[in-house]
């Protein structure tokens, strides 16, 4: 790890790493063939989960937006619409869950 991420830090980080790392509970694993998709995905999971208790994010609502948030001149949703601009994939996603069993 690096110490720049905010993990050795005494005061709590307020970088990008927290921002995935310390906002909500361990969300599981998203897989798929659209890589836009999984990160369309990824960003609407992380908005609809409670925040941790003590994280930067601490008082949002679930289904609020967290990253907009903490960096509220930072819109995570630019990149998204320009890769699905750019034919990389959608935004479009459908989430299945998958249990080991």
């Amino acid at each position: 790890f690096q110490a720049e991420d905010g993990i050795r830090d005494l005061v709590r980080s307020r970088g990008l790493g927290d921002v995935y790392k310390r906002q909500v509970s361990d969300l599981g694993i998203l897989a798929g063939e659209d890589p836009v998709a999984v990160d369309a995905a990824s960003l609407w999971l992380v908005n609809e989960a409670p925040p941790l208790a003590g994280s930067a994010a601490e008082g949002v609502e679930p289904g609020e937006d967290k990253f907009r948030y903490l960096y509220r001149d930072v819109d995570p949703r630019v990149q998204l619409v320009e890769a699905e601009r750019l034919g990389l994939g959608s935004t479009g996603f459908e989430i299945s869950e998958v249990r080991r069993g």
